[in-house]
């Protein structure tokens, strides 16, 4: 039985794959009935204000399915707080006989309250099937509920003497064409991309997602640093959509940018972005900004795209002249990885997500 349950919640994990680029600031969550043997219905939940995975996978089914047993990768709402009614409801109305969920629902609106209306009305719950794999999945969604807090993830890329350009300021390309591949599938997942100042006048950068899709969202841009008047001629603010500049003196005022003030931590500034319903955020760079993040510790997922190249000069990736001493060094535990290149990918994770 373990193993058919198995088989069944990796389907539901990869259809709640599908709505990776447009589901935020919602969960993602796939869906699947079995009744008989068979799956007999499918859904994935794909935006905000749109039907859930449960509701989908009870409209395509095939066949009645009353006595069927629903694999869920996120359990079942039970608030009305949202735009659309919650999923018990309806699998109460249906009879289904049996839910078997991945993991419990970190929103405090939920949180093992659907699984105990669920248990409380007769119905077989099954909890913890590849429990790990869905918390994974949902990294994004269970950060923003546990701290209120956006996702950060670092991407830098660096030659073997860990410089990110040389001292002209030129960085193309330091890695390879795939490793930029790997970066355009990146920038689909969050919502936002985050550069330095300098990073936005050395590079001019466009932060798009190359659309190999019909549909592909366009993320949100965020430069550090105070801005002048000349950068509005830069490539990112041809955007459709407002810029957002952390500043720390000087502020633009200007109809294209919205302006937040840097707090003296990154921990408080992260709050004021999760505050614009901003749940994710990819930096890309550079040096000043990447370093700070570092040394405060404010991340949860860092990607090091190692070129074998050397330079000699230029900007390092990381910058801590106050460092004396090997003991204060930042230590960073990961997995490596070789593309196609050749080129060495360290993925760090900060800590592991909180097991509900």
């Amino acid at each position: 039985m373990l193993s058919e349950y198995i088989q069944y919640m990796k389907r539901a994990l990869d259809l709640a794959e599908l709505g990776s680029s447009t589901v935020s600031p919602n969960p993602l969550v796939g869906a699947i009935l079995v009744k008989n043997g068979k799956i007999i219905g499918e859904g994935f939940h794909k935006r905000k204000g749109e039907a859930h995975a449960e509701v989908l996978a009870i409209e395509n089914a095939t066949e009645n399915v009353e006595g069927s047993t629903l694999f869920c990768t996120l359990e079942p709402c039970c608030h009305t707080n949202k735009s659309t009614p919650p999923c018990i409801d309806l699998i109460l109305r249906k009879k289904i006989k049996k839910v078997v969920i991945a993991t419990r629902d970190p929103n405090p609106m939920v949180a093992g309250k659907g699984i105990e209306l669920l248990k409380d009305n007769k119905v077989e719950v099954v909890e913890d099937i590849l429990k790990e794999e869905a918390i994974r999945q949902n990294e994004i969604f269970f950060k923003n509920m546990l701290n209120q807090k956006p996702f950060i993830h670092i991407k830098v890329g660096s030659t073997l003497d860990g410089r990110i350009a040389t001292d002209s300021g030129d960085s193309k390309w330091i890695t390879s064409e795939y490793a930029r591949q790997e970066v355009h599938e990146l920038r689909k997942k969050y919502d936002a991309v985050m550069i330095g100042k300098n990073t936005l006048r050395n590079d001019n950068p466009r932060l798009n997602a190359r659309a190999d899709e019909i549909e592909i969202k366009e993320g949100i841009k965020i430069i550090v640093g105070d801005l002048e008047e000349r950068d509005l001629n830069l490539n990112i603010f041809k955007s459709t959509k407002p810029i957002i500049n952390i500043y720390n003196n000087k502020k633009l005022v200007n109809e294209k940018i919205k302006s937040i003030k840097r707090n003296s931590s990154w921990d408080e500034t992260f709050k004021d972005l999760f505050k614009l319903d901003i749940c994710s955020v990819l930096i890309e760079g550079g040096s000043i900004l990447v370093s700070s993040l570092l040394k405060e510790g404010e991340y949860d997922r860092a990607t090091f795209y190692l070129s074998p190249k050397i330079i000699g000069n230029g900007p390092s990736l990381f910058n801590d002249k106050d460092n004396q001493k090997m003991d204060k060094a930042i230590g960073l535990n990961g997995k490596w990885r070789i593309l196609r290149s050749q080129e060495a990918v360290l993925e760090v994770e900060k800590q592991c997500l909180q097991v509900l």
